[in-house]
Order: structure tokens, then sequence, then C-alpha cells
């Protein structure tokens, strides 16, 4: 994978990395010694770990972008005072992106390479915004493999960490919305 940038780390290695912060610290198999507590002290369970953070990162990351992201992305735009042009028609096949979308993209993607352009600056605003909607499944995905082992929890940790998803997605929401209108001012230019 070479050079992460720091918006890769953001969007891969973060959200796999609260997957296995919710499962290695909400969670513990039953009858464990150490009631949670994984030691990862040894330089080759922390490459693991990291590695393993890594890969559920990019599984997240990807399985959010085709799924979920165009659902949250469509019914977003709903909103007149967020779209570019409200007189275009909506569509609502959720399996292929709106004219709305398409333009949308292409004039960001025009613009982006664009020197002084204010959508250059754009693509820090939406990693936070990936990195807000990954960490909430993240979270959800810690829970559902802690779940699945049929491991104990921490009950503490346990609420804490649903509130904290409940949080992170409506950060994630209001976030998505204030971009979305600064991004339709700045491809209406």
């Amino acid at each position: 994978m070479g050079n992460l940038t720091f918006q890769q780390i953001f969007r891969y290695a973060l959200a796999g990395g609260i997957t296995l912060l919710v499962v290695l610290g909400v969670y513990f198999p039953p009858g464990s010694e150490s009631d949670g507590q994984v030691d990862v002290t040894s330089l080759g369970d922390a490459a693991l770990v990291s590695a393993v953070a890594l890969v559920v990162g990019g599984l997240l990351y990807t399985l959010h972008r085709a799924i979920a992201y165009p659902l949250i992305y469509r019914v977003l735009l709903l909103f007149g005072p967020l779209r570019l042009d409200p007189a275009i028609k909506r569509a609502w096949n959720i399996f292929w992106p709106s004219d709305e979308e398409r333009d949308r993209d292409i004039a960001r993607w025009k613009q982006r390479n664009t020197q002084g352009s204010a959508a250059s600056n754009l693509s820090e605003w939406a990693t936070q915004i990936h990195y807000l909607y990954c960490s909430g499944w993240g979270i959800l995905v810690g829970h559902l493999v802690g779940w699945l082992l049929g491991w104990q929890t921490h009950s503490s940790l346990c609420r804490l960490s649903v509130w904290l998803v409940l949080i992170v997605f409506v950060a994630g929401i209001y976030h998505h919305v204030r971009y979305l209108a600064f991004e339709s001012k700045v491809l209406k230019v």
C-alpha cells in the first residue's frame, strides 16, 4: 500500500481501530482472567493489530461508500437549499446516481484541480465527514462482532459506546449538511 496519506489514515485505519477498541475494550471472552484487558505490547502483536485495523477500516469505508453513503447523500439532497439546481428532477432509484449527484461530482472534480479554487479545499472536510460516519459504523460492527462471539460486556463501556455512536452519527449528518450547503455555494460560482 506504500505510504499512507493523512486522509487515507483517517478514512481507513482509524475506523478499523475503533472497531477493534470496541471488541477488545467493551467485550471480553467468558471466563477470561484478564477481564477484557488485551496485551499487545509485543511488536508482532501491535503490527498484527495495526494491519487488522487497516483491513477492517478499509472494508468499513468501502462498504460505507458503496451502500450507506449514497442513501444518506440522496436523502440530504431532498432538501432544496442543499441542491445546485432545485429544478433538476429528483431521482428515486437508489441504485443509480441522480443527475444532481453526477453534476455535483463532476463540478467538484473539475474545480478540485483548479488552483485557487475553494473546491480544492473541500476534500479534507469530506474526509472528516466520512471519518465520522465510518467511526459510527466501526462502533456498531465492534458490537456486532462481540455479540456474535458471545463475549460478555463491560456494561458502563457498552452504554458509553452506544451514546457515542448516536453522537457520532448526528455529528456526521450535521457536518455533512453544512458541507453540502457550503459546496453548493462554491460550485454555483
